[in-house]
């Protein structure tokens, strides 16, 4: 059971169906396939999978790493006869940069070449890699997440969900801006802001689309941006008069209809009324500081527009172990440009003759056999 359980057959099939289920996702727009239990018994197999595959070869690993010129076998049936020399071969040795260990057996010497240890390790590594990031993913699916939207110069309360995860008490926006290339097209958008704890301020930073503020566990992205017209109404009513940050393009309420607001340039207003049939019956521009008197009675003074930006803030260690597991998978691909792991093992008799051992696989045990003058390489020595 546990052999079928750490085995590549059923790698296979359980990438597979992660695989299957990853693009039916995307195809039919159900992003809550990544969290949906299915899924996630999914890649819970494969990490036990990957995982049992990893400890089961891990003692043969350590075997490998700590072999020396004492591990070697003492007969010589164990040796594939050379033409090489003795001085040829340590010369091979020395050029390509082999550790070398050295024993002798009554009149018998023996020689031990080793190199590309760390190459060894670099599969393993990024299994390693691959499970951290697996960790780092469902704990994604654990942690809270909410959207704030703040205007420019204003300071609110952070989301409850939020803040009962953190030490986090309120974001202050210091500045939204958006940024322009060269060529004056639209490059980014950037907002500037605070962060406040019970006792005070307790960092700042900036967040752009695809460059989000990360700390410890908190994370801030760039979402979007809109804008809202910052006005007093005055009606009848000393309920509903007060000052208003109403959003644009939407339709807010009258006694007998609806008005809708939009942006005219970069401050100025238009005012645009409907009756209950959603026929127009009134437009007007507004500039910051101005009013007009409504249909019904009531009153509208327009104060400034307010562009606030839209971020949202995710809470959890999902991230953190993701990037770790990148970091390992980055390093685990370093270690395999090293070169590959080799281990040769020289005989050499009373009189002269050489006899080699090799451990090495592929193109590489090829080469080896190729430099040290061995004929037969067709039996592999572990």
């Amino acid at each position: 059971m546990l052999k079928f359980i750490s085995s590549i057959r059923l790698a296979v099939i359980l990438i597979a169906t992660l695989a299957g289920m990853a693009v039916s996702a995307t195809i039919f727009d159900q992003a809550e396939v990544f969290s949906s239990t299915p899924f996630l018994v999914v890649v819970g197999l494969f990490f036990v999978n990957l995982l049992t595959c990893t400890l089961s070869i891990l003692p043969r690993l350590a075997k490998r790493l700590r072999r020396g010129v004492r591990d070697l076998p003492e007969g010589a049936g164990a040796y594939q006869a050379s033409e090489a020399s003795e001085e040829s071969v340590r010369a091979f040795f020395a050029k390509h940069r082999f550790a070398v260990q050295e024993s002798r057996q009554g009149e018998v010497r023996y020689l031990y070449g080793v190199r590309g240890r760390l190459p060894l390790l670099a599969p393993h590594v990024l299994h390693l890699a691959i499970l951290i990031i697996i960790v780092g993913a469902v704990l994604s699916n654990f942690g809270v997440k909410a959207t704030m939207q703040v205007a420019e110069g204003d300071i609110q309360a952070v989301p409850k969900k939020i803040a009962e995860a953190t030490d986090l008490k309120e974001l202050a926006v210091q500045s939204f801006q958006t940024e322009y290339d060269r060529q004056g097209h639209v490059d980014n958008w950037r907002t500037t802001f605070e962060l406040f704890g019970a006792d005070g301020p307790v960092g700042s930073g900036d967040t752009r689309v695809n460059h989000p503020y990360k700390k410890g566990g908190l994370s801030i992205y760039q979402m979007g941006y809109g804008r809202r017209f910052d006005v007093n109404f005055t009606t009848d009513s000393a309920e509903t008069s007060g000052g208003y940050a109403f959003p644009e393009d939407q339709k807010i309420p009258l006694a007998d209809g609806y008005f809708i607001l939009q942006a005219m340039g970069k401050e100025a207003l238009l005012y645009m009324e409907y009756d209950k049939d959603g026929q127009m019956i009134r437009q007007e521009a507004l500039k910051p500081g101005a009013g007009l008197n409504l249909t019904n009675g009531n009153r509208l003074d327009y104060i400034r527009p307010l562009e606030y930006t839209v971020l949202e803030l995710k809470y959890g260690h999902g991230v953190q172990a993701v990037f770790a597991g990148f970091v390992l998978a980055a390093l685990a691909s370093f270690m395999l440009l090293l070169g590959r792991y080799a281990a040769v093992g020289v005989r050499l008799d009373p009189t002269g003759a050489v006899a080699v051992r090799l451990d090495a696989k592929g193109r590489e045990r090829k080469r080896l056999a190729q430099h040290l003058s061995i004929k037969d390489v067709t039996k592999r020595n572990d």
